[in-house]
């Protein structure tokens, strides 16, 4: 089963495991502890067997606004871990969509947001992973399903940004939707 906890600095040697394996893929941003800026960042992590597999991250920009999906990460041999159970919508098999995206947003609602965005480095527009995904194309895809609009590239913490805007409730009913899914999970990954 897929549990969910809250970054805490006692879960300092799990996020260490973490990044250890993905230094394989030569992401500057997940590649220490001090790059994932847990003093700033807040995570949550999906473990599974014991071991965290995927990670999102919130926080707070300036003010009410925050920004949501910081430094989101699955190991790639788990993007398959959730099996299709009839559903065609769009990120069910997501594990931060899923599992990640609602904590983090309630937890940003919790601490006072008041509005929410998405951030892609321009720099990452043709970054893709090996099997095609480019950042680009899941904005895309939120687009199309009312869950967040383009807001146009900005200076975020020094770094071009493409920023989207989070529609709040539409992301909480999305994210609702995908959550009451029946869940079914590939076992074989270990």
């Amino acid at each position: 089963m897929i549990t969910v906890v809250r970054y805490t600095p006692e879960l300092r040697n799990d996020l260490e495991h973490f990044v250890e394996e993905i230094k394989q893929y030569d992401l500057f941003n997940w590649s220490s502890i001090e790059r994932l800026k847990t003093d700033k960042i807040t995570y949550f992590m999906a473990y599974y067997h014991n071991k965290i597999i995927s990670i999102n991250g919130c926080y707070n920009y300036k003010d009410t606004d925050w920004i949501l999906f910081t430094r989101q990460f699955t190991i790639p041999k788990y993007f398959k871990l959730i099996k299709r159970s009839g559903s065609k919508i769009w990120a069910s098999m997501s594990i931060p969509t899923r599992f990640l995206a609602l904590p983090s947003l309630q937890y940003a609602l919790d601490k006072g947001a008041k509005s929410m965005f998405y951030c892609i480095n321009v720099s990452a527009d043709n970054i893709g992973w090996k099997d095609g995904l480019f950042p680009l194309r899941h904005a895309e895809q939120m687009i199309k399903s009312d869950i967040i609009s383009y807001a146009g590239v900005h200076d975020i913490n020094s770094v071009p940004q493409h920023v989207f805007r989070v529609h709040i409730k539409n992301m909480i009913v999305f994210l609702n939707k995908i959550a009451n899914l029946p869940l079914r999970l590939n076992d074989e990954i270990t």
